[in-house]
């Protein structure tokens, strides 16, 4: 299996590829992928009771932390590492493909990353053609006039760790904007370090602000 051999966050990121938004490039589910740990963690119990030795596979334990951090529903491998960066100075895991409706539209607009709490978004743009470009353009228009505060984030910002820090420094200056708290960020940590359970259960940040959430945070799903 490839969790032999892969990092931790290249995992993440190969199961947020699994699980994309586009039917058409779904392959399967937090829910199937957590099952199937519990079903090789099963046999192994199984055959140790039948006096059998038998071991889990290469990589076990860094699948479980990997679906800690998994999320269904991303459209590119860019937003998975954007998501971990901000993990990683310890602001709170942002939502996915997070929808809202503007203007007109009768359709929604799914924002890459947001804080809805705080009505921020953070986007990842890449590289486009003009058309693109203006449509782009537009639709980062529609979501400022909808009262959002809009980050957005380029290759320039992911993979060496001072764009990183800038990053997370410039959204927790958002957050600052938003509920007139100062947002302190930690000493960047590794990938192993946030996917400890124990600090994915710790109390959400507009929460230690006492801060009223300005739209509902959607459960996370496992579909």
């Amino acid at each position: 299996m490839f969790s032999a051999y892969l990092e931790l966050e290249e995992l993440i990121v190969l199961a947020d590829s699994m699980m994309r938004r586009d039917r058409r490039l779904c392959r399967t589910t937090i829910d199937a992928l957590s099952l199937y740990l519990d079903e090789a963690e099963a046999q192994v119990r199984a055959d140790k009771e039948n006096g059998t030795n038998s071991y889990l596979f290469r990589g076990y334990n860094k699948c479980r932390r990997a679906l800690l951090l998994a999320r269904a529903g991303t459209d590119s491998s860019m937003e998975t590492r954007t998501r971990l960066v901000l993990l990683k100075y310890g602001l709170d895991c942002p939502q996915v493909n997070y929808p809202i409706f503007v203007g007109n539209n009768t359709r929604p607009i799914y924002l890459d990353l947001a804080y809805p709490e705080f009505k921020i978004c953070i986007e990842y743009e890449g590289s486009h053609h003009a058309g693109q470009w203006l449509n782009d353009a537009r639709r980062r228009q529609m979501i400022e006039d909808a009262g959002w505060k809009y980050i957005q984030v380029t290759k320039l910002d992911i993979g060496d760790e001072a764009g990183e820090e800038t990053l997370a420094r410039r959204v927790a200056e958002r957050i600052q904007e938003v509920t007139g708290k100062t947002v302190q960020l930690t000493m960047r940590q590794t990938t192993q370090q946030i996917s400890d359970v124990r600090k994915l259960r710790r109390i959400p940040l507009y929460k230690r602000l006492k801060f009223e959430p300005l739209l509902p945070i959607i459960p996370m799903t496992q579909e």
